[in-house]
């Protein structure tokens, strides 16, 4: 008799061998929805990591399209700066990104909801490109992207490839007489520029995993960054006074070498008001032998009252709060020893200490206290520009004692006058105080000086002090400007660096230090630079790194007197009082006036631009009919 029933040692085998057959198709489908997985939803790289190393400004729009709408909506700031060359093409590039993509609901929403980065990088030997960076989500970004291309094109535009690195370099060409845009896409993160080879350093970031973000002091600002703000701005020094090289003369490359030095990187937010621009965040000036900035590191902010005595007329302000001005003086000159390169003025002043073997630090550091400043003023209605430099001190006998007693030394005659009961002293000593605090304190003379208010006021001649005297006198003082004091009150009242811009009253001292291209480019738009009221920059040592603010204020009725009937644009400022005169031929009145650039105008009465007249030279007498 044979039996049906399986003896249980068989019967086991059989459970045991489907449960392995199981597991084991179970594992594959595992393994196979994990590959799937990486494949399509591999997390994207940091736009950051392929930001090129010699990138001088990063500008971080957090929902680009939101932002974008908004301010041209409704910041007044932002309408003004459009007028400007550069900025309003990288606008319209970005409305034209986010018109386009508006036509397909993924890439409208990367537009909105994604962070768009702005990179101005370095291309080639010295000139500056916009490299746009961003994070495309998806299982295959750049097939998505280059099929949305092709839509949106329709044929209108010719799209090549070529292979670079591990991916591919695409060049757009829309249209024969406009720029080719090229762009790559790797590791989830979208590449693009109008030059090719900002591009391919992007690409080579990425491809050889070399960040950006390991150097120390981008590392810091990005972590100290706001999330929830409308965007982040990151400043890179060194690189970015090579973009300023490229729009002022030759002259100033002294300046702009100090400025590379000033420090590593700064990370702002930004925050938008109507009429205002501010930015706040940090500053790194980590190479203590190198940065300028880097000399406050421990000093303690400190509360500044010196505007008490600048002229209200005063358009630019520079004020040095430190807790120890001799350890900040010691450290600068320790930094200033290593450098071998000195100045016809600086080699001048170093053979006068070794020859009288002087120990300068002595006759200055035992008055100097908590705070100093530089300022420049500009006489009312002429181009006329008086530096001034000012320490506070509240031990004036200590002060005026110690300078004679200096000049004593070195054989040097001094004398004093008398102006509205305030003396001003003669001391014509060399140029010490930029040997002990840094060449910035070069800038203004110092063969005169009074006591003003706990502050001694340095200048070159008595006439320049005695407009000081005078201003302070009558009250005329920033202090006592209600436009400065609301502008400041956006500011903390506590910093060790604090610079202050009136750009209404700085135009002329503006466009002087700029290229002469660029002076003809901004001619037209003298009046809108004026309406940039006031600028000011702001920093604070907080634990060796700096807290910093950046304040921009626009004001459109800056100068406005009244209701316009007309108005009329010249090519630069007006230069003299517009003349109301009746054409005998006509019998009806027409404006005549010239400007900066040597133009005669005639202007009908409906504010039409009948002529113009390059004339040589000044108009002498009378404009008549």
């Amino acid at each position: 008799m044979v039996s049906n029933i399986e003896e249980p040692p068989v019967r086991n085998l059989k459970i045991f061998l489907a449960v392995v057959a199981a597991t084991t198709v179970l594992a594959g489908f595992a393994w196979l929805g994990y590959a799937l997985y990486g494949k399509f939803h591999r997390p994207a790289a940091s736009p950051f990591s392929a930001i090129p190393g010699n990138t001088a400004l990063i500008i971080q729009l957090n929902g680009a399209g939101n932002l974008l709408g908004e301010l041209d909506r409704s910041n007044l700031v932002w309408r003004a700066m459009l007028q400007f060359p550069g900025i309003d093409r990288i606008r319209d590039e970005l409305h034209y990104v986010d018109s386009a993509g508006k036509k397909n609901e993924e890439v409208s929403k990367i537009f909105r909801e994604q962070n768009i980065l702005v990179s101005v990088t370095l291309s080639g030997r010295n000139s500056f490109g916009a490299l746009y960076l961003g994070i495309l989500p998806g299982g295959d970004p750049e097939a998505g992207i280059l099929d949305f291309i092709g839509r949106l094109s329709k044929g209108k535009a010719i799209l090549t490839s070529s292979p670079y690195s591990t991916t591919q370099l695409h060049r757009l060409q829309w249209g024969s007489g406009r720029e080719a845009f090229y762009f790559s896409v790797m590791k989830g993160v979208f590449m693009g520029s109008f030059h090719a080879d900002l591009v391919k350093r992007a690409v080579d970031r990425l491809s050889l995993n070399t960040p950006m973000e390991t150097s120390s002091g981008f590392r810091k600002v990005l972590a100290s960054a706001g999330r929830k703000v409308d965007a982040n701005i990151y400043v890179n020094y060194r690189f970015f006074s090579l973009v300023l090289s490229r729009i002022t003369l030759d002259e100033n490359l002294p300046d702009l070498l100090r400025f590379s030095n000033f420090a590593d990187w700064s990370g702002l937010d930004l925050i938008i008001k109507k009429d205002e621009l501010l930015f706040n965040g940090t500053t790194v000036a980590s190479d203590s032998n190198q940065h300028f900035l880097a000399l406050f590191s421990d000093q303690k902010p400190q509360v500044s009252d010196i505007a008490a005595i600048v002229p209200a007329d005063a358009y630019y302000l520079t004020t040095y709060g430190w807790s120890d001005p001799a350890r900040f003086c010691q450290r600068y000159r320790n930094r200033a020893s290593r450098d071998e390169t000195y100045t016809g003025e600086q080699g001048s002043v170093i053979s006068i200490i070794d020859r009288y073997q002087l120990n300068v630090s002595e006759y200055y550091l035992p008055w100097i206290e908590r705070e100093a400043c530089i300022f420049f003023v500009r006489s009312a209605g002429t181009r006329d520009e008086g530096r001034y430099l000012a320490f506070h001190t509240a031990d004036t006998a200590l002060a005026r004692g110690s300078l004679f007693a200096l000049a004593d030394t070195l054989g040097i005659r001094c004398d004093s006058i008398t102006f509205k009961g305030q003396r001003i002293y003669r001391i014509p000593l060399p140029a010490f105080i930029p040997a002990l605090f840094g060449e910035q304190f070069g800038k203004a003379g110092t063969g005169c000086f009074t006591f003003l208010g706990g502050s001694i006021v340095f200048a070159s001649t008595p006439p320049m002090i005695e407009t000081v005297i005078e201003a302070y006198r009558q009250g005329n003082t920033l202090a006592n400007r209600r436009e400065y004091t609301d502008f400041v009150s956006n500011l903390s009242d506590r910093f060790n660096l604090f610079t202050y811009y009136n750009t209404d009253k700085a135009i002329h001292a503006l466009k002087s230090q700029l290229k002469e291209e660029l002076t003809g480019q901004l001619g037209t738009l003298t009046d809108t630079l004026r309406k940039f009221e006031s600028v000011a920059f702001q920093y604070s040592n907080t634990d060796g790194q700096f807290y910093s603010n950046i304040l921009l204020r626009y004001d459109p009725n800056l100068g406005r007197e009244g209701p316009l009937q007309w108005q009329a644009v010249l090519d630069t400022t007006v230069a003299s009082q517009p003349v109301i005169l009746t054409l005998p031929e006509t019998g009806s009145n027409t404006v005549f006036t010239t400007d900066l650039a040597g133009n005669l105008y005639r202007i009908s009465r409906e504010g039409r631009i009948e002529w113009k007249l390059h004339i040589m030279g000044n108009i002498l007498g009378k404009i008549e009919a």
